[in-house]
């Protein structure tokens, strides 16, 4: 049922503005009761960041958890590129608040997978507090992705990836060596 929800929100999200899309619409565009859409989520905004983590879960966390480098980058900014109108439209609600807000909580979702991220700082001056990097590393995957749709996607994928690995691949490599 979840997936006819999700359906009906994509199909919506092609030919209208986020702003505009009730409960109701989407319940019509899946044929299904109001009760059955809460029976799953609690309103559109958390359809939307279930939809958002979804895919995070899917095409971006497998990519970064394996440390694909900047193929993997490229195939995460691929991916959003491939669903544009999504991404746009989640984009123009709010000029990249929401979108961002749903970027950093799938991101934080997946680094929960990942042992690595859990290991409690040390006490010890050269050692990063792993919650700071966390929240360093959320908030820059999720501004580059909010800055490459504010501006249209102009950048191509390779290069918007590359800027994206080169930022984070410093500080990946410093963490490793300075909080395990």
């Amino acid at each position: 049922m979840q997936e006819k929800i999700i359906k009906a929100m994509s199909k919506l999200l092609l030919t209208k503005a986020y702003r505009h899309i009730t409960v109701n619409m989407i319940c019509e565009e899946a044929y299904i009761s109001r009760r059955t859409f809460y029976n799953y989520f609690n309103n559109k905004d958390h359809l939307v960041e279930y939809m958002v983590e979804k895919d995070f879960m899917e095409n971006a966390f497998p990519l970064f958890s394996y440390h694909l480098g900047v193929s993997g980058c490229q195939s995460f900014f691929a991916y959003i590129k491939r669903n544009k109108t999504f991404y746009q439209r989640i984009f123009e609600y709010d000029e990249g608040t929401f979108l961002t807000k749903c970027l950093v909580n799938a991101y934080n979702k997946a680094i929960d997978l990942v042992e690595f991220y859990s290991i409690p700082a040390r006490k010890n001056e050269n050692k990063v507090n792993p919650m700071i990097y966390r929240l360093y590393s959320s908030y820059g995957i999720a501004s580059v992705v909010v800055y490459w749709i504010k501006n249209g996607m102009k950048d191509d994928v390779e290069d918007i990836a590359k800027d994206l690995y080169l930022m984070m691949e410093k500080p990946l490599s410093y963490v490793r060596d300075h909080c395990l």
